[in-house]
């Protein structure tokens, strides 16, 4: 299988630069501006990464619809990269901007209008590049952040290997407050809530909204800072993380029919 050509340092430094002036070929949809920066030989350079053909679904734009699924095509078509080349921005924005633009410019349009509270320089930096830490950076990313949450949530012993995949991201949510703690790159921390969160789901028959994780993820921060999180094993974690939540929701609930009654 031929290799990815990845735009080198100096281009994606030069690209970044120049964000503030191509907005509106961003905005255009075309692509002829990309083609002849990535046939400049000077700017791009072979990767040790697969190119296989992915053809990425999109609904409505700014949807978690297809999220699950582009996670599981995007894992396993590239399959082999190790953390380092997973953390590696030139891969990224090339995927970005060559393979998967036209899915990027539905799926991330750069449009104020449906990214609240963003501008469109700010929508480009984070969903096309890589603006932050290596971590946070991964998981704003329009693609590192579902090769990320596959790589973490995949769990081959599974009927359905993704199904934790599909938990994860049903919220986009989740991603940010189990990626903005230390812990969210222990997969079994991760897998483990998730555990949790589908238990849930399947109990009440709904689903679980971001309130009760981020009150989970709370209370495992505190943890961190007196024990080594490390130490508890996956089903620790989903005991943990069930017991949380039942009592989280249990009081939001009991709450909201004390306000009614009052």
């Amino acid at each position: 299988m031929k290799k990815i050509y990845i735009l080198n340092t100096g281009a994606v430094r030069i690209l970044k630069d120049q964000i503030p002036h191509n907005i509106e070929q961003y905005q255009s949809g075309s692509q002829m501006w990309l083609n002849e920066l990535f046939a400049d030989k000077r700017k791009v350079m072979q990767s040790p990464v697969d190119d296989p053909e992915i053809a990425l679904k999109v609904g409505l734009s700014h949807s978690t619809e297809y999220d699950a699924y582009n996670a599981q095509l995007l894992y396993e078509g590239y399959s082999t990269l190790t953390p380092a080349m997973a953390a590696d921005e030139r891969l990224w924005v090339t995927l970005c901007h060559n393979q998967h633009y036209s899915y990027m410019l539905k799926r991330w349009p750069v449009d104020p209008d449906v990214a609240h509270h963003q501008s469109e320089e700010g929508i480009i930096k984070q969903r096309y590049f890589f603006s932050f830490g290596p971590r946070k950076s991964q998981e704003r990313n329009g693609l590192s952040r579902l090769w990320l949450s596959a790589a973490l949530t995949y769990d081959p012993e599974r009927t359905d290997p993704y199904e934790l995949t599909k938990i994860f991201l049903q919220d986009t949510n989740f991603i940010m407050y189990m990626f903005g703690h230390t812990f969210g790159s222990n997969k079994r921390i991760v897998q483990g809530t998730m555990e949790a969160i589908l238990q849930l789901q399947l109990e009440r028959g709904e689903k679980i909204s971001a309130k009760p994780l981020t009150s989970f993820t709370r209370k495992l921060n505190l943890i961190s800072g007196v024990a080594m999180l490390d130490h508890y094993s996956r089903q620790d974690i989903r005991s943990m993380a069930e017991n949380h939540m039942r009592t989280y929701l249990a009081q939001t609930e009991n709450a909201k029919v004390l306000t009614s009654i009052c």
